[in-house]
């Protein structure tokens, strides 16, 4: 099951691609969730143009449904707006913040702790990033397990649980984040040269099949 957080449409099908054909899309940020997780055996909870500090009625029923996820155990991956989300949600607005220096295009990304989700990926690898917020001040329910040059938490687990965060975009392979950058330059004038910088940069990681295997090898 995708919660799908996205706001425009068109986002979601750039993030799409990875997703199991089965799984049933929620549109979060239309309001629209599952009535029963207990059908589900994994959920995606999509990135987002939204802001993680803003007060949303659909974020603040989203966070309880995060919540509910984690009691039941169900295995989880939040991407972006979705690893914001489940650190708002246990740690309220102190666990996420602007970032300092906000990260677009192609990072590297080092691991520094060994994981499930990231068997057969070792060291450091380039990911795409695209976020202007960040988790912070996590708790100690929290075990991170990769940073990056500008954003110390870009992966974390939940304790005790199967439970993700991912700041990078795992899904996004060059074609979809050349179309993604361009979008992102209507959107955002201001960052002209920066995400032009971005786009004559693009590499592929080409991590997604891995890392999607692993996720839904989870059980």
């Amino acid at each position: 099951m995708v919660l799908d957080n996205f706001i425009n449409k068109k986002y979601s099908e750039y993030f799409s691609k990875y997703y199991q054909e089965d799984l049933e899309i929620f549109e979060a940020s239309k309001r629209k969730f599952p009535k029963d997780l207990d059908k589900y055996d994994h959920i995606i909870l999509s990135g987002s143009e939204e802001s993680i500090l803003n007060d949303r009625k659909w974020i603040e029923k989203e966070m309880e449904l995060v919540r509910e996820i984690i009691d039941k155990n169900i295995p989880t991956l939040g991407i972006c707006f979705g690893h914001q989300l489940i650190a708002r949600a246990l740690l309220g607005l102190k666990g996420v913040r602007k970032s300092k220096t906000p990260e677009i295009g192609w990072k590297l990304v080092c691991l520094t702790k060994g994981n499930p989700l990231f068997k057969r990926l070792e060291g450091d690898f380039l990911v795409f990033n695209s976020h202007f917020d960040e988790a912070c001040n996590l708790s100690d329910d929290f075990n991170i397990l990769a940073s990056s040059e500008q954003c110390n938490v870009q992966a974390f687990q939940i304790k005790n649980a199967p439970v993700w965060g991912v700041q990078f975009h795992p899904e996004i392979d060059i074609e979809s984040g050349k179309k993604y950058l361009m979008d992102l330059k209507k959107m955002f004038p201001q960052l002209k040269m920066k995400l032009d910088e971005a786009i004559s940069e693009v590499e592929d990681s080409d991590i997604s099949q891995c890392f999607f295997e692993n996720f839904y090898a989870i059980k």
